[in-house]
């Protein structure tokens, strides 16, 4: 386990997440290294630049979200160049009611000198 690698990989993954709550599209994107992977239950998603469109944030499953926030974040792997990273992401509504509740595997690379989510998957483990 390289220490500095999970630091750096976590440090990552926690901007991520605090520009996933800002709804900061430009911050979100690049949090990532692109091109990345978004896969779930029945679906694999391609993440380049410009994915996210100003209403990211508005429409389908964030369409009633308010803010999400990552537990029992742990630290799997950690290499020089590469990190995995699984936690339990809860999504909250407008008001504080709880969306649901994923398990996530986010898969952190360094490239360029950059720390970014190169992939993510995850499976919910519970609903409102």
């Amino acid at each position: 386990m390289n220490s500095e690698s999970a630091a750096a990989a976590v440090a990552a993954l926690e901007h991520y997440m605090a520009v996933f709550n800002a709804r900061d599209v430009a911050a979100f994107e690049g949090a990532f290294n692109l091109p990345a992977v978004r896969a779930g239950v029945g679906h694999i998603d391609k993440v380049e630049a410009g994915s996210h469109g100003a209403d990211y944030f508005s429409v389908g499953a964030l369409e009633t979200w308010d803010h999400s926030t990552a537990e029992d974040m742990r630290v799997i792997h950690a290499g020089e160049d590469a990190a995995h990273i699984s936690t339990r992401i809860t999504r909250y509504q407008k008001g504080g009611g709880m969306i649901g509740q994923y398990d996530v595997v986010y898969f952190l690379t360094r490239e360029a000198g950059h720390w970014g989510v190169k992939a993510h998957s995850g499976v919910a483990v519970a609903s409102a």
